[in-house]
């Protein structure tokens, strides 16, 4: 019975380290995206003026009008992109991908009553990699890490 509970641990140990590994290394691979750049360009306008700006200024076409429903996740970008520098964006978004992860793994492994890890591991793996490629700094990965909180309270009751 120690012996199993010793592999469980040691098999949950090398899965955190796997995907940790693999997450962080499909986001430092990949280039900050273009939605991730308008975001903070429209969050330094927002500083800049003090209010919305009437034209977002990034844009493929002639200045379209200014989207107020993203401003505060336009703020926090900005933020994000003045702390930590162009080139380190994808820390920020390792970070907000493995809350989502975190999140939607615990309700798995709550839903399954802490058995089966074996048979999570290899299809979370897979999964882990087709969200983090698609997955970015924006505000509808903010709506997946609520979406994916809230789902986990009510696996929880």
């Amino acid at each position: 019975m120690k012996k199993q509970r010793i592999e469980n641990y040691i098999l949950k140990g090398v899965f955190l380290f796997l995907v940790v590994v693999s997450v962080f290394a499909l986001n430092a691979a990949a280039p900050a995206e273009s939605g991730e750049w308008k975001y903070a360009v429209n969050g330094r306008e927002i500083f800049n003026e003090g209010f919305f700006p009437e034209k977002e200024k990034f844009s493929y076409a002639y200045e379209a009008d200014f989207e107020k429903k993203s401003w505060l996740f336009a703020v926090f970008s900005h933020s994000v992109f003045r702390i930590l520098g162009e080139n380190n964006v994808y820390i920020a978004r390792f970070v907000m991908i493995m809350i989502l992860f975190s999140a939607l793994f615990m309700t798995v492994y709550k839903r399954q009553q802490g058995k089966y890890v074996s048979v999570i591991i290899p299809a979370a793996l897979t999964g882990f990699y087709l969200l983090a490629v698609k997955t970015g700094m924006t505000p509808e990965t903010i709506s997946y890490i609520f979406l994916a909180y809230v789902i986990y309270i009510f696996e929880h009751q």
